[in-house]
């Protein structure tokens, strides 16, 4: 079996297909497992399967208690926002803040001695027959396998070898998100969502552990441009443009920014599809159905962006 994304879904899968007695091989297009991306609640469906697999103690552990969503203004005064204690309260304690990459960290170190793993690499053909699927590797030799499973997101090259072009499926919704982390950035607010929104644009700081901080950037941007997720300069040069104008700590973040050689960047998109299987390849996750991000495993900073961003 060969899945396609070393994310969250890709591991995942991975997991329970090992617990079943199959052999599975992962292959991601990056060259090292991604720690970047955004603070995400996680709760739900997600914490109840994280509990199956044995891994809330861990995920716990990486998680933050967090105690306030704060909204401020261009000179850092709050001028609104609530008390998280309301998600552990409907949650009935389920709920945890963890970084994206972390969780992601956290699944993959529980399959890796499981399961091939392939970095550095990505599929360029799959050619089916009725007892399996052939496939053709950008770096590696050729491969047969008895299932092809895409778990590599809302770009996914699965999906566009079996299924068609990426516009096919994909609703954009004209914004883009960025996400990075830096350390030893001041000022700093433990267990504190910060966030300042202006007419189509959000920027939006969490305290971490170990003296780092994750910044989020949320921008309208009617192009829709289709940007590498590999190319980290093209992500600050957009970041500069859009909020290099910008006040609050805006100055003061994109200089902090030049330190980081990771950047989350992407669309605000939803996929769209009538199935998520053709013959022996099938889709999981973002690849078969990203959703709008209210509803990215409850990213926090992501539903005041829905909810304010328009200005």
């Amino acid at each position: 079996m060969l899945v396609s994304g070393i994310g969250i879904a890709g591991p995942t899968l991975a997991y329970w297909l090992a617990l079943h007695g199959f052999k599975t091989t992962l292959v991601e297009i990056a060259p090292r497992l991604r720690t970047g991306g955004y603070v995400i609640d996680f709760w739900g469906r997600g914490f109840d399967v994280a509990e199956k697999m044995g891994m809330l103690p861990t995920i716990k552990c990486e998680a933050y208690d967090v105690k306030e969503i704060r909204l401020v203004d261009a000179n850092g005064r709050r001028v609104g926002g609530f008390n998280a204690e309301v998600f552990r309260s409907a949650t009935n304690g389920r709920y945890v803040s963890i970084p994206r990459g972390e969780l992601a960290k956290i699944i993959y170190k529980e399959v890796e001695e499981r399961c091939e793993s392939i970095f550095g690499d990505s599929i360029t053909k799959l050619e089916q027959d009725q007892s399996g699927v052939r496939v053709a590797f950008e770096r590696t030799g050729p491969r047969y396998f008895d299932m092809v499973i895409g778990a590599d997101g809302l770009h996914s090259v699965v999906r566009k070898l079996v299924f068609g072009k990426q516009d096919r499926f994909e609703k954009y919704f004209g914004y883009m998100v960025a996400a990075f982390a830096v350390n030893g950035y001041r000022p700093r607010d433990e267990d504190v969502y910060v966030s300042y929104s202006f007419p189509g644009k959000q920027v939006a700081r969490f305290a971490m552990r170990n003296d780092r901080t994750m910044f989020l950037f949320v921008f309208a941007d009617d192009q829709g441009r289709q940007i590498d997720p590999q190319d980290t300069n093209t992500h600050k040069d957009i970041l500069r443009a859009e909020f290099g104008e910008a006040e609050w700590e805006c100055p003061q973040i994109l200089a902090a920014m030049e330190s980081c050689d990771e950047v989350y960047f992407d669309r605000v998109s939803q996929v769209r599809m009538d199935t998520w299987s053709q013959g022996r390849v099938a889709l999981i996750g973002d690849a078969a159905f990203l959703p709008f991000p209210s509803s990215w495993s409850g990213c926090r900073v992501g539903d005041d962006f829905r909810l304010r961003i328009g200005g």
